[in-house]
């Protein structure tokens, strides 16, 4: 198969998906959009389901490079914040950080959430496949990180929105954040990692 292209400009995300190709032996090249093509890789992010984002996406840059392409969209919902900010947690995300979920929450014992990522595959020939998981939680009352471990795992002082939500997320049957938990543990049954491995065993097939 031609190399595939990852439409994101996000270095560690890209690190992260080919972390994941390679803890699987999947002998796939994986080329960062934004390097290659600049914002012709680029895609309109609106709407309310990951899903669709993600599969709209890849279906708008495959047809425009005329290469097969994947996307990558995650979820953040908080029950007590009327389930925000949903699928526009990246845009919370830069203007709040984490620190505007925890403000938001305060002294709440009322702490679920759901994190998810969907990831999509589109060609020029039409071929299309989407895969989504979704993880629940709780929100931990601090940030807990690990910053020794990869930056799609755990933000840093350099690099703040790294790993996203992980480091105020705590997964069910789980007393550490996602942001203390190794890629290597987590590549079974976390939220990007599984759909990373989903999409790209189909590849490989």
């Amino acid at each position: 198969m031609e190399n595939i292209l990852f439409a994101t400009g996000n270095r560690s995300k890209l690190a992260q998906l080919q972390f994941v190709a390679q803890f699987h032996n999947i002998p796939l090249t994986i080329e960062n959009g934004k390097e290659y093509y600049g914002e012709d890789a680029s895609y309109a992010e609106d709407g309310k389901q990951i899903e669709h984002i993600a599969l709209s996406g890849a279906r708008e840059v495959a047809e425009r490079l005329g290469r097969p392409v994947i996307t990558e969209d995650s979820g953040f919902w908080v029950e007590a914040l009327d389930s925000k900010p949903g699928a526009d947690a990246k845009y919370y995300l830069k203007e709040y950080g984490r620190d505007g979920i925890l403000q938001e929450l305060g002294a709440t014992t009322h702490r679920t959430a759901m994190i998810a990522s969907a990831v999509a595959y589109a060609d020029p020939n039409e071929h299309e496949y989407v895969f989504s998981y979704y993880i629940e939680g709780t929100i931990s009352h601090k940030e807990q990180r690990d910053t020794s471990l990869p930056s799609w795992i755990s933000p840093s002082s350099e690099k703040p929105f790294d790993g996203g939500f992980n480091a105020i997320f705590i997964p069910k049957n789980e007393t550490r954040t996602l942001a203390q938990i190794p890629p290597e543990e987590a590549i079974p049954w976390s939220y990007r990692e599984r759909t990373f491995t989903d999409v790209l065993s189909v590849l490989a097939s």
